[in-house]
């Protein structure tokens, strides 16, 4: 995402108190607020971004610590990162996830592949934000992805669009490109392989799909995890595109190989890495959210993800009532939708999801200022 405006927007977004409604369907006015834009265009009051779990640190004896260095500057996936290391303290740190001292009997995390369907809950909310939620990331979910966003463009004229990539983890990263395609301009890079110091010819999106050009969220968590990383990464490059979640995701953009080291120890480290266009190295770092909301739990997320999704309740401005309504002096009684709006007034059911409820507020500020 581009930092200027739309950072303030998004900082704005991550510190307001939570919309929600006034009786009769009116939202109240956002508290102003003055935001300060340093000469490099960083934004002073902005929300410390959600920080990664505590990296765990297994101290190797000087021969393993030697030995494991010989072998990640042959066969590691850029050997120039490693000869750039100081071979000190935890040394490997700087290579995030991709580089892992594991004990001989510790388990090894592997990636699940979703068995949910490609789309797990689709909506139009607030009244004109398209809402989308993924299950998984494979050859068949830009199909599916297609009609909805179809759907979104010509018939409800949506003025932004969420994308709920939380929990979505899978290694098809040519599907992730495709995905991409729906929303980026043609021939825009969405990542390449490095093997070996040496980088592949990148991916792009493609020049037939037709894409949906409207202000967009993602949404992310530590189980974003692979290739909807890399799309997470790829959409957040663009302008007019924020990520909000809870707290970074994992990094996990890679293959990876493992290898003894004469101590027992277990040297696990990364041989190819898909990284994004632009410079932008994501693997063992993640894609870190540019609105990560406040006191947010795993656990109240998860809670909140495993129930079927709930679209939160649309009120939308009603047009003003004529004079003789407003004094009581007309026998016509208040249309139908409204007098069964103010019988059954409720919250709105994101208030629960706060990282949703950021990404409305978001995609609010865009709208008000007239750049959707």
């Amino acid at each position: 995402m581009n930092v200027s405006l739309l950072a303030i927007l998004a900082a704005a977004a991550a510190t307001a108190p939570l919309t929600n409604s006034a009786p009769g369907g009116v939202s109240p006015a956002p508290e102003k607020k003055s935001w300060t834009v340093s000469s490099t265009n960083s934004v002073q009051n902005a929300p410390t971004p959600a920080q990664a779990p505590a990296r765990k640190v297994v101290t190797l004896s000087p021969e393993a610590a030697k030995e494991a260095r010989q072998i990640l500057q042959k066969e590691y996936a850029d050997p120039a990162q490693i000869a750039a290391l100081k071979a000190e303290g935890d040394w490997t740190a700087p290579l995030g996830s991709t580089v892992q001292i594991l004990n001989p009997d510790e388990p090894r995390k592997t990636m699940a592949e979703s068995s949910a369907s490609p789309i797990v809950a689709q909506a139009v909310i607030e009244p004109s934000f398209g809402f989308v939620r993924l299950g998984r990331v494979d050859a068949k979910t830009a199909d599916a992805l297609t009609p909805i966003l179809e759907q979104f463009r010509s018939k409800n004229h949506v003025t932004g669009v969420i994308l709920d990539l939380r929990g979505v983890k899978g290694e098809d990263y040519p599907a992730a490109a495709r995905i991409a395609s729906l929303f980026l301009p043609p021939e825009t890079e969405v990542f390449h392989w490095e093997k070996s110091g040496r980088s592949d010819a990148p991916v792009k999106t493609s020049t037939s799909a037709t894409r949906l050009s409207v202000p967009l969220v993602v949404l992310v968590n530590e189980e974003t995890e692979g290739a909807p990383e890399i799309l997470a990464g790829a959409l957040g490059q663009q302008p007019k595109t924020v990520i909000v979640g809870r707290a970074p995701t994992p990094g996990h953009t890679f293959k990876a190989t493992e290898k003894k080291l004469s101590d027992g120890h277990i040297l696990r480290f990364a041989t190819e890495k898909a990284e994004l266009g632009k410079g932008e190295a994501i693997a063992g770092k993640g894609v870190v959210p540019d609105v990560a909301p406040p006191d947010y739990s795993a656990e109240a997320e998860r809670d909140i993800l495993a129930k079927p999704f709930e679209a939160p309740v649309d009120f939308a401005e009603k047009p003003l009532l004529n004079e003789a309504i407003l004094t009581g002096k007309s026998s016509s009684p208040l249309p139908a939708e409204l007098e069964k709006e103010r019988k059954h007034r409720v919250t709105p059911s994101t208030n629960s999801d706060l990282v949703l409820q950021r990404a409305i507020d978001f995609l609010k500020g865009i709208r008000a200022l007239g750049m959707s």
